[in-house]
């Protein structure tokens, strides 16, 4: 009897533990199958996949690819049941989504506004030290820049046991549930080469005057000024100082105790001074790792302005900058993003200086030209640059990452105080003169008035250049076809536009214009209807005016060739390609495709015309004469200040332009890298009825 008991309970034992394991193995079976159509769908999300063309894919491309990732690894559990689609808790099988890359992270977008979800909860993960999945609406275009990870939730009934009561009995079989996000990140970089201080102006004498309006607080004498001498001097140094974002937070870490990773690198918002000592860190740095590439006194002289600049600047992060806000980078993209150079150390001052020295509209106190033209006797032009908004670097996926130039206006300022008192003595004289004669004649019975320009006589030119802009439109990742990247980006060229009009005071400060398309200079009426004698002569009304006509030149969409010519990369996970052609690069090879120029360079026009419009009929004689003798005796005095004006573009504007890195009507793009995650899995909790 004691046996046969015995023999019950080892078999009902037994069953138990069948049933137990084929619970066990229907469960981890249904974990493998979210997990695997996770992985798929995060690699057409991402838009890895080739025959997605590079571009991340829409929620009904995810689902078809998670459909056939089920299809094509169906259960191996007897019995299991099929996998429906049903969902968990409400929702569907298949979602498109953030994940918080840090505990208690909030998302915002590039202005700091916070992102919220397609039901208007705001993003911001539970500090619990783990990773979780907002739902996205994909069809939303605010919301779906910043999908970077698929959930899948798969439901099955569970399969047949040996002991009906462990699964509750009687009723539907009870459901198993397995649900997998997972995320793959394909990072590019890239900028756009027609910048403010690129390249070319190195040896521009623009440099220090520039770098003393942007570090140096306005201040013109001082140490401050003498440092930013030094360092334009040895400007090339700058230039040929390729850094990464590994090499800035190597510095940060270790005169910041706040910056641990890239992701606080890239927010961390820090004074001017505080960001000069970093790039002055790393360009010390830079010295001991690539021996030859800048010289010790350029980091010497970067770490010594930071105790000169002013104190009274804006905090700026460096996300603002690189226009990387909301952008998480996974910690295996991390390592190797943070490895390729990205910016020349020039370029990042001149950005950093830009950023940190703007007022609450975002623009910067005009900076003062070491220019300027002076016809004696007639006028004097001066030059002030205005900068609007810095350049943005460019790191992130395709479809919410872009770039821009600076967006700068270039002020001329022309004070002809000179030349109008000499006209103004000169129509006087002319008109006293006719008129005195026909006044001998006449008895004096002509009666006149001469109305003129009263000081100052001055004219305005703004041309304010808005970026150029560049979107990485397509990135498509290494195929067993294609071994390294295919990048797409498209964009516009940068739209430049004239205003002309008069200001106040002498020309020697950036004095705002009051817009005007014309500029009286006399007005001269003359009324001879009654003259002793001689009856109606008749009447006349002169006016002189100058007028000021300009051209704008539009943007100019473009599209450049794919980016196909890339580095194949050293062994390792995941793999970086450095660009043929960018920073650090290897020899540029015949034909490349990297960097490219669209657009042409275009002229822009301005011109200033003497017009004379005249009212009046029937004077006769030496009244009829006194039209041609104002204008015979004004032309050659005006002759000077229209040919220095209608000059301006050729002599001054062009010139200045050129030497700031802008060509009106073209932008240069230069590729740098394309980092490539493997897709992975970061967490495979289960949707809840309420919250994420």
């Amino acid at each position: 009897m004691i046996t046969a008991i015995a023999i019950v309970a080892l078999i009902a034992a037994l069953a138990l533990a069948v049933d137990i394991g084929q619970l066990y193995y229907a469960q981890r079976d249904l974990e493998k199958q979210a997990t695997l159509a996770a992985l798929a769908g995060a690699q057409v999300s991402s838009g890895c996949r080739g025959s997605n063309a590079g571009v991340p894919g829409s929620l009904k491309q995810v689902q078809d690819v998670v459909t056939m990732s089920i299809t094509n690894n169906p259960s191996v559990i007897p019995g299991a049941g099929d996998v429906t689609s049903a969902g968990i808790n409400g929702h569907p099988y298949t979602e498109l989504g953030w994940v918080n890359d840090t505990s208690g992270q909030v998302l915002k977008d590039e202005s700091g506004n916070i992102i919220r979800d397609k039901d208007g909860n705001s993003l911001q993960s539970p500090a619990d030290g783990k990773r979780h999945f907002f739902p996205l609406d994909s069809t939303d275009p605010s919301l779906s820049p910043w999908i970077n990870s698929v959930r899948v939730n798969l439901s099955r009934p569970q399969p047949a046991l040996l002991i009906p009561f462990i699964s509750g009995g009687g009723g539907a079989a009870p459901m198993l549930y397995a649900s997998a996000t997972a995320k793959q990140q394909a990072i590019g970089s890239f900028y756009l080469g027609v910048a403010l201080l690129g390249l070319d102006t190195s040896k521009s004498p623009l440099l220090g005057p520039l770098l003393q309006g942007l570090f140096c607080g306005g201040a013109s004498t001082g140490s401050c000024a003498g440092q930013i001498k030094l360092l334009a001097a040895s400007s090339s140094g700058l230039v040929n100082a390729n850094i990464s974002l590994g090499d800035l937070l190597g510095a940060a870490t270790s005169v910041n105790a706040s910056i641990t990773d890239l992701s606080s690198l890239l927010t961390t918002q820090l004074t001017l001074p505080q960001w000069l000592g970093i790039v002055g860190t790393v360009l010390g740095s830079t010295v001991d790792g690539t021996t030859g590439q800048v010289s010790g006194g350029v980091a010497g002289l970067v770490t010594g302005l930071a105790g000169m600049a002013s104190p009274g600047a804006n905090k700026v992060s460096l996300g603002s900058i690189l226009n990387t806000a909301g952008l998480d980078l996974n910690p295996a993209v991390s390592s190797i993003v943070g490895a390729v150079p990205f910016v020349n150390g020039l370029d990042l001052l001149a950005a950093l200086g830009e950023a940190a020295t703007a007022d609450p509209s975002g623009k910067i106190t005009p900076i003062a030209l070491p220019v300027v033209l002076s016809v004696p006797g007639v006028a004097t032009a001066s030059a002030f640059l205005q900068i609007g908004a810095p350049p943005k670097f460019a790191i992130g996926p395709a479809g919410s990452t872009s770039a821009s130039t600076a967006e700068i206006t270039l002020m001329v300022r022309i004070h002809a105080d000179q030349l109008l008192t000499a006209v103004t003595g000169l129509i006087n004289s002319t008109v006293n003169t006719v008129l005195g004669l026909v006044g001998l004649l006449s008895l004096g019975s002509i009666q006149s008035h001469v109305t003129l320009l009263q000081p100052p006589l001055n004219i305005g030119v703004d041309v304010h250049v808005n970026p150029a802009t560049a979107s990485l439109d397509t990135l498509q990742c290494p195929t067993a076809t294609t071994a390294t990247p295919v990048v797409g980006i498209s964009g516009n060229t940068a739209v430049t536009t004239l205003s002309v009009g008069t200001f106040s005071g002498d020309g020697s400060t950036a004095t705002p214009l009051a817009p005007t398309g014309s500029l009286q200079l006399a007005d001269i009426s003359v009324d001879a209807t009654h003259v002793f004698l001689l009856g109606n002569l008749g009447s006349t009304d002169l006016k002189l005016v100058l007028g000021l006509t300009s051209v704008s030149v539009g943007n100019t969409p473009f599209t450049l060739d794919d980016v196909t010519q890339f580095v194949t990369p050293p062994s390792g996970n995941p793999p970086s390609y450095v660009a043929y052609g960018a920073p650090s690069p290897p020899t540029v090879p015949a034909g490349t495709d990297n960097p490219q120029t669209r657009g042409s360079s275009l002229d822009i026009g301005l011109t200033l015309k003497l017009d004379h419009p005249t009212t009046g009929s029937g004077l006769t004689g030496v009244i009829g004469g006194l039209v041609n003798a104002v204008l015979n005796a004004v032309n050659p005095l005006l002759q000077n200040l229209l040919n220095l004006v209608n000059g301006l573009v050729d002599s001054l504007i062009d010139p200045l332009l050129n030497l700031l890195g802008i060509q009106v009507g073209a932008a240069t793009v230069m590729v740098d890298s394309v980092t490539v995650a493997p897709p992975v899995v970061v967490t495979h909790e289960l949707p809840s009825l309420a919250g994420p």
